[in-house]
């Protein structure tokens, strides 16, 4: 029976996927701009290409049973947790690995967003696959012991250890080349810090990070807190915007200071880890569960890869939730930047930003609703231009 509700929830995420790139397909006919378009219907193709190799992996892991197979290889040992999980996050990481080099080589580089190379592509590919395994070898040898320590309330302890993570990544995820602002603007222009003190930030820094060559998109955005705090624009952004249009991005930046969006986002994320946790936890208590999804059930680290092998799953069904958590966001801070900067700025900003990351101004409502993290440029205008009371 759970075997038979995989393959049922499977189907339905791939259907629901293909329905919503259809639509997307038909709505992009009407964008006039004919790269935006060509790139936005590639886009949601490919992913569909994904998400089906995506779904012969979580069958073959569980059904297919090779998450029971690594369970015989390592077999109960002091490392069966760091080398089960590690194993299967090494599956998933190879997968996006191959799929991020085949849409940089192909969708992004027709549309002109990045002109990389392969070697450049795979050592970048290579690098993020070895922190993930190796992240997920360290997180699996530790859930495995609080499991084995704490058997009632391991998944506690396992919260508060994946919100110790989840901060520490959001703190040093921006780690990278970069420099200071005056160093990177005109040489006729005041330090760019000087706009987030206009905006209640004052000694907040601002730090540009360089673009990889060839690469075209261009973006901004807050990272870290307390004395960590800076706001991070990319080099691309600098050289695509007016001064005015800076400050204007930097105050929506500042809105998400100040609006606590990076408390709000880590306690979702906090919760929703928590309710994984507690349902993992409800999950081992039936060796039903277990035995239809083809693992032992005796042993902690093969429940730890099977959570990991449907987290995907999982995902995409909670996604339209946290994608309207994360618009409400942008909104907020939206409206923030509109009354500490140029509004008008603002919207010129957005259409530059968006033509540079091949983003298309509307999308069908519904693609919106389940994937996208920023709302429509069109939606966006609308609600700025009301708040300043413009027609």
């Amino acid at each position: 029976m759970p075997g038979l509700v995989l393959i049922g929830l499977l189907a339905a995420s791939l259907a629901l996927r293909l329905w919503l790139a259809w639509r997307q397909a038909r709505y992009l006919r009407h964008v006039e701009d004919a790269r935006l378009r060509r790139y936005a219907t590639a886009r949601a193709v490919f992913g569909i290409g994904v998400a089906a190799c995506q779904a012969g992996l979580i069958l073959a892991l569980t059904l297919g049973g090779i998450i029971a197979w690594l369970e015989r290889v390592w077999r109960p040992g002091p490392m069966a947790g760091a080398g089960i999980v590690g194993t299967v996050v090494l599956a998933f990481s190879l997968l996006a690995g191959v799929a991020h080099i085949g849409q940089s080589l192909t969708i992004d580089a027709r549309s002109g967003l990045e002109r990389r190379r392969l070697g450049a592509c795979l050592c970048s590919a290579l690098v993020a696959v070895a922190a993930s395994v190796a992240l997920a070898a360290l997180a699996g040898q530790a859930l495995s012991w609080l499991i084995a320590t704490y058997p009632t309330v391991w998944w506690l302890w396992a919260t508060v250890l994946a919100g110790l993570g989840l901060s520490a990544k959001a703190n040093l995820g921006s780690r990278g080349p970069s420099h200071t602002s005056a160093q990177a603007g005109p040489a006729d222009a005041p330090d760019l810090s000087a706009a987030l003190a206009r905006c209640e930030l004052p000694n907040i820094p601002v730090r540009v990070r360089k673009s990889p060559t060839g690469a075209r998109r261009a973006n901004a955005r807050i990272v870290g807190a307390g004395r960590a705090l800076h706001v991070e624009v990319s080099d691309t952004l600098l050289a695509l915007l007016t001064r005015t249009e800076v400050e204007a991005v930097l105050a929506h930046e500042a809105g998400h200071c100040r609006r606590h969006h990076f408390a709000r986002d880590l306690a979702a994320q906090i919760g929703l880890v928590a309710g994984g946790f507690a349902v993992l936890a409800l999950a081992m208590r039936s060796p039903a569960i277990a035995q239809g999804l083809g693992i032992s059930g005796a042993r902690s680290a093969g429940w730890l890869a099977l959570a990991v092998t449907l987290a995907p799953l999982a995902w995409f069904f909670l996604r339209p939730l946290r994608a309207y958590q994360r618009r409400r966001f942008e909104y907020e801070a939206d409206d923030f930047a509109a009354r500490h900067a140029d509004a008008g700025a603002l919207m010129r900003a957005v259409a530059k930003l968006n033509a540079a990351n091949a983003t298309p101004p509307a999308s069908d409502p519904l693609y919106v609703r389940v994937y996208n993290f920023h709302p429509d440029e069109r939606d966006r205008f609308r609600r700025l231009r009301a708040s300043i009371g413009a027609d």
